[in-house]
Formats: C-alpha cells, sequence, structure tokens
C-alpha cells in the first residue's frame, strides 16, 4: 500500500503533528528519513508529565534540552504548552524552566501556557513573561508573583488566564492588568492577594500612568543593552558586577568550554557541566548569531556523544563561523557539520567518518580546515570531502587514516585550486601530493607521511617548505626541490622534536651524494635555508658543505641550528 500521507507538504504534516503532545510527535522520526527532521519544524511544542523520582525528572530535563536546542534556529514557536506536576520527593527546578520559558520567548512565542504542580510552595513568576511583546494568550497556573518587577508590558495579550496565582497586594495585580493594554478576555481563579483598604479608585488610575512610565523605561534599557552589547564580555562571572552586567555575557559571540583539564571527572560533574552548557544556549539571545564555538572534552570522563551532537547543532543553526571540536574518544561527525553554509574555519579532533558520508559535503564558506586524529573508510571519501570545500585556502592533517583506494582517478586530487598553505603529518597511508600543488606553503613529515615517489608534482606556487624528519633522504630532497621551481625558503628537519638518533640509525641511513644537476630553485631563487637539529655528523656536513657552495655563489643565507640556537651562519 503507497505511504500517501509522506508525499504531503511539509506545512501540512507539521500542522498533523502540531495535534499530538511532543514526545509523541518526536516519535515519527523513527519511521523513515521522510519524517526524521520533520518534528524538529512543529510550530506547537506541548508538554504534560507527572515526575515522582529523580531519575523521572532527569530524563525529563535532558528530552526538554534536546527537544529545544535541536530545533531550527530561525523557525518561530508559535504554542508552547507545559503542564508538569512534581511529586513530594522532587523540588520544582524553577530556575531550569526559566531557562526554557526564556527560550521559547525569544522564539517569539504566542499561546503561553504554563501549569506547575509543585510539592512545596509556589516558584516565581519567570520575569521575561512580563515584558514578551509577540504573546497573544498566557495562561499561568501554580505561581507566586513577587514583589521587584520593574515593568509589566504585554502589548500583545488579548486573552489572560489566572488559576491559582498568589499577588502580594491588590495593586500588584491591577499593575499587571495595566500592562496589557489590548486585553479582550480575562479569566481568574483562585487568585490570592491581601486588600488594601487605603487603594482609592483615584490611586488605581495613577497605578495605571506609572506602568506606561515602566513601559518607556523598560525601552529604554533595551535600547542602552543594545549599544553596550558591542563590548565582549569574555565570562559569565562577569554577570556578578551588577544589574547592569547580569545579561551581557549572553551576547557575546564567541563561546569556550574547555574542560580537558578541569572538573569532569565522574558523572555527578558530568551532569553539572551539561546542565551548564544547556543553561548557556538556551539563555542566549536568539536573534544573535554564534561566531565562534570552541569545545574540548574531558580527558578523564566521557561526555556522551548525543550532549555534543546537540550542542553542535545548535550552534550550527545560529550561522557560527568558526568551530573546533576536540575529543579524546573517537565519535563520528555530526552530520549537520557537512553541509554548514556559514563555517569559515574547522578544527575537528578524533571524529571518524562512514562510508558515503563525504557524498553529502558541502561547505561553501570554508577556509581553513584542521584535521587531527580523524578516519575516513578510504582515500576516495577524504578527496570527495575536501573537493567539497571549493574556496579551502589552509589545510592540516595529523594522524589522518583512510585505506588506500587504488579505484581513485588521480585527477579527483587536482581539486584545492585555492589553497596555498598545507601541513601534512601523520598520515597513514599514501597521501596523494598532487591534491596541495597549489599551495604558496607546505610542511611534509616525511617518514609518516607515504606518497608515490614517481608521483610528486610540480609545485609552481610553492615559496616556503618545510620537511620534517628528512633523515638525509637525498634523492627524494633533490627530486622534491626539482618540483619546485620558485622556492624562496627552505626548512629541513633531521628529525622530530620527540625523537632522537642513535648510531645504529646513523650508520643504516641513506649517505648524502651531490646531485649531479643543482635543482633550478637553488640557484635561482632560494634565498634561506634553515637546517635544524644540527649535531656536526659526518653526513650533516656533507650535506651542509653542498649548501655552503651554493651559499657562496648564489646569495644563499644558510643556517645550521642545534638545540633551538644557531650552530653557524653563513652569508654570501
Amino acid at each position: 500500500m503507497a505511504d500517501i500521507i509522506s508525499t504531503l507538504p511539509d506545512d501540512i504534516l507539521c500542522h498533523i503533528l502540531s495535534f499530538l503532545e511532543t514526545k509523541q510527535s518526536a516519535a515519527t522520526s523513527i519511521l523513515s528519513k521522510r519524517w526524521s527532521h520533520l518534528c524538529l519544524s512543529v510550530p506547537t511544542l506541548c508538554f504534560d508529565t507527572n515526575l515522582h523520582y529523580q531519575t523521572e525528572c532527569s530524563k525529563f530535563n535532558d528530552f526538554m534540552n534536546s527537544v529545544l536546542l535541536a530545533r531550527d534556529a530561525t523557525l518561530s514557536i508559535k504554542s508552547f504548552h507545559f503542564k508538569v506536576a512534581y511529586g513530594c520527593l522532587l523540588r520544582c527546578p524553577i530556575t531550569t524552566i526559566t531557562k526554557w520559558i526564556n527560550f521559547v520567548i525569544q522564539r517569539r512565542v504566542e499561546y503561553l501556557y504554563l501549569h506547575l504542580s509543585p510539592s512545596g510552595s509556589y516558584p516565581g513568576l519567570p520575569v521575561n513573561i512580563l515584558t514578551c511583546k509577540t504573546l497573544v494568550v498566557l495562561k499561568l497556573s501554580g505561581f507566586n508573583v513577587e514583589k521587584g518587577y520593574s515593568s509589566i508590558v504585554l502589548p500583545s495579550l488579548k486573552t489572560l488566564h489566572l488559576e491559582i496565582i498568589w499577588f502580594p497586594k491588590l495593586r500588584d495585580i491591577l499593575m499587571f492588568l495595566s500592562g496589557c493594554p489590548i486585553l479582550e478576555e480575562l479569566y481568574t481563579f483562585d487568585v490570592t492577594f491581601c486588600f488594601e483598604e487605603s487603594l482609592t479608585f483615584t490611586a488605581v488610575a495613577a497605578i495605571a500612568v506609572v506602568a506606561m512610565q515602566n513601559a518607556v523605561v523598560a525601552a529604554r534599557d533595551s535600547l542602552s543593552h543594545s549599544l553596550f552589547s558591542s563590548n565582549r564580555t569574555q565570562s559569565v562571572a562577569t554577570s556578578i558586577l551588577s544589574k547592569r552586567w547580569n545579561h551581557l555575557w549572553l551576547s557575546v559571540p564567541t563561546l569556550c568550554f574547555d574542560e580537558s583539564h578541569k572538573t569532569v571527572k565522574d558523572p555527578i560533574t558530568s551532569l553539572k557541566f551539561k546542565d551548564f552548557v544547556n543553561s548557556v544556549l538556551l539563555q542566549r539571545d536568539a536573534t544573535r548569531p554564534i561566531k565562534s564555538f570552541y569545545f574540548k572534552d574531558s580527558r578523564y570522563y566521557d561526555l556522551g556523544c548525543l550532549s555534543i551532537i546537540k550542542w553542535v547543532k545548535f550552534v550550527l543553526q545560529h550561522r557560527v563561523e568558526y568551530l573546533c571540536l576536540v575529543l579524546y574518544t573517537s565519535r563520528d561527525i555530526p552530520i549537520t557539520v557537512f553541509s554548514s553554509k556559514t563555517l569559515v574555519v574547522l578544527k575537528l579532533s578524533h571524529f571518524c567518518t562512514k562510508e558515503g558520508y563525504s557524498s553529502g559535503v558541502l561547505l561553501p564558506s570554508l577556509k581553513t580546515l584542521h584535521l587531527e586524529y580523524m578516519s575516513f573508510p578510504k582515500l576516495g571519501d577524504f578527496m570527495m570531502f575536501l573537493s567539497r570545500c571549493p574556496i579551502l585556502e589552509d589545510l592540516l592533517t595529523s594522524y589522518v587514516f583512510f585505506d588506500y583506494d587504488e579505484s581513485l582517478n588521480w585527477n579527483e586530487c587536482n581539486c584545492l585550486s585555492n589553497l596555498t598553505r598545507a601541513n601534512i603529518l601523520c598520515t597513514y597511508s599514501f597521501f596523494p601530493l598532487k591534491a596541495v600543488h597549489n599551495v604558496r606553503s607546505l610542511r611534509f613529515q616525511i617518514d609518516q607521511v607515504h606518497y608515490w615517489n614517481n608521483l610528486i608534482p610540480t609545485f609552481h606556487n610553492l615559496i616556503n617548505l618545510e620537511l620534517v624528519s628528512l633523515k638525509y633522504s637525498c634523492k627524494f630532497l633533490v627530486k622534491f626541490l626539482n618540483q619546485c621551481p620558485k622556492l624562496q625558503k627552505l626548512d629541513l628537519h633531521q628529525t622530530t622534536k620527540t625523537k632522537t638518533w642513535n648510531k645504529k640509525e646513523y650508520r643504516e641511513r641513506e649517505k648524502w651524494v651531490d646531485p649531479a644537476v643543482v635543482p633550478q630553485c637553488l640557484s635561482l631563487h632560494l634565498k634561506t635555508c634553515n637546517i635544524f637539529d644540527f649535531s656536526g655528523q659526518p653526513e650533516e656536513l656533507k650535506l651542509a658543505s653542498f649548501y655552503h657552495a651554493i651559499a657562496i655563489f648564489g646569495g644563499l643565507n644558510l643556517n645550521l641550528v642545534f638545540g633551538g640556537k644557531l650552530f653557524l651562519l653563513v652569508l654570501a
């Protein structure tokens, strides 16, 4: 039987799902790929549950955070229905609930229904509800409207239902109502307040005037906030400086979470850290983009893949341009990273990709790509990944793994026409140097990067070359230099920083032999040659003598460096 429902347009399907509770709506995502993301676009969110134990409460909080953070940031939330009863063993987490409410208010919510049944005293009403400009219908139950609200401005509110609400005094409820200038429907049930005998009808009118004045002050404060938001606050801690600083940090365009050497070491600290990140993301101004997101995982405790994926999806929806994700346990890359139109810089560590993922990559704005401890199924998948970054300029690979792909067409490697700088280190498979032949600057670790000697392309634009762990590979060095006609600076590292040579390795290394023909770049363009890790061994002296002769006749600056100190300098 044909699936007629799945052929309907997204708008109609989302409208159908809006009649379901959000938990039921989310369950439809397993039906097929057609339904996998529809629930994230439903304009109506409905949560109705009873919680009796802490484990139930924790699961519900995780579900709420996942639903809100995964939503498309460009879509508004028309309706938010939240009805939760907390058992006698639980405290009502009003701080967490306030964050959720602030989130939907930023998404231009029009219908807001909040019904809390706490086991203890009624929680305070979240203050941002009282200044929401988009609310048309507001229904509240189980709240305490405390003193101290600076303003109540609900310019669009037409329907107000108050049930089991406590106000300090009669003037407070009158002030509340005076902030709803176009109110058409009012329903009250079990609304409690202290009667004031001294309150006259004249006083009631005066309260309305004060309410309007407070609205003007609120608008002025909003303008002041927007002016000062250009000053980047670097820490949430600044919120304690004064009321003026309370919310400025929520507009900072850069987010950095580094737990590599810090406090996340067990399930309790992991849960606290997740709550902190969720709080920061949920409280942000939905209209402001997140320019930069840096996340470094804990070395001591696994934070879990689902939380990280949820956070990454959220910042991608907020037009992030710089994304750095450093993990200590290999995981699949969140698939939404592959199709970001705003990413300019992407740095990934300890991720893996599945076969076929690369075909869905499209990063039209990406200019810098750093990959460390990454695995791809095959070389073809890696090259496909790079080819979908059409304006890439800076590439770093370190400990990148992929299987050799005999079916690869070498024309597929000629795909990075805008690449200017490449740092190729520790690639445990054959790496096609043709992929980086357009660069102006190249760093290349010879003992780890496997290459085809007969497939060294001509580097027509290469000016700066750094060869790491050369080990006196004279044949390779000469052959490589012959392919660099415009080279101006050459850095040679005999070993890596972490490795020292023993006598056996010195005996077994390739002997340096002066080439019969000097490479063109050495005689015409090369200006500086630095030989690092120089220790005065016989083969090193032969290599240095070769360059010394070029230095005398070609105007080359030759520097021999050992232990970070200049050992010998020869100027022509």
